[in-house]
């Protein structure tokens, strides 16, 4: 149906076919539809989806370059709502991260943790923990990680992975006790979220260098 170029019947079927194609993890695919969707649109609303699609796809295949030139689109356009502009700032500045623009990305990750209460503020907060950590600010590693424990949020994953950090922080500050009762208590109150959750991974790699280093 796509190639008979068809109108509304070829956009709604690329339309589904991007969809289709993301949730399956096939990126690549994801990318052509979502960009064959964006030349062919006539409707406001599958013209937005396709630049979201595009963005996230091209985010997914690691292509930050092209994810940062689609966020900023995104961006720019008058017809997206507060949740698109959320979620393009967020791949802008998760794009930044991996290609090495940390001062452009930082003022982004600040605005997004503002609402730490869904998954992209929560991770927000989580990645300048793990900033100051490592830019050697200990002190705001700390500071961050209880007014994010005391922030209420659900998002018990990025909470844990914060206080992970916290841990290596005391880890690098030679206070070992601490960081052994911060490991220990997210081994012991942490509820996973899933088979494919690595908190468990991540505190017994931890647990087990600090063992050998009490041995020695």
């Amino acid at each position: 149906v796509m190639e008979t170029q068809d109108g509304a019947f070829s956009e709604i079927s690329t339309l589904n076919y991007g969809r289709l194609c993301y949730s399956l993890e096939k990126y690549e695919e994801a990318v052509n539809a979502y960009e064959t969707l964006s030349q062919i649109a006539q409707l406001e609303n599958n013209k937005l989806e396709a630049l979201v699609g595009k963005m996230k796809s091209y985010f997914m295949c690691r292509n930050y370059e092209q994810t940062i030139i689609e966020a900023k689109e995104l961006l720019a356009n008058q017809k997206a709502d507060n949740s698109m502009k959320r979620l393009g700032n967020y791949h802008l500045a998760k794009s930044m991260l991996a290609t090495d623009k940390r001062e452009e990305a930082i003022p982004l990750l600040e605005a997004l943790s503002k609402d730490k209460g869904d998954a992209i503020g929560a991770e927000a907060t989580y990645l300048l923990i793990e900033d100051a950590y490592d830019t050697g600010d200990f002190t705001s590693v700390e500071n961050r990680t209880f007014a994010f424990s005391e922030s209420g949020s659900g998002e018990s994953y990025w909470l844990a992975r914060s206080f992970i950090v916290l841990g290596d922080s005391y880890v690098e500050q030679n206070n070992i006790e601490q960081a052994l009762a911060t490991f220990n208590s997210i081994k012991e109150n942490y509820e996973p979220s899933g088979v494919n959750d690595d908190i468990a991974g991540l505190l017994k790699t931890r647990l087990d260098k600090l063992s050998k280093l009490n041995a020695q």
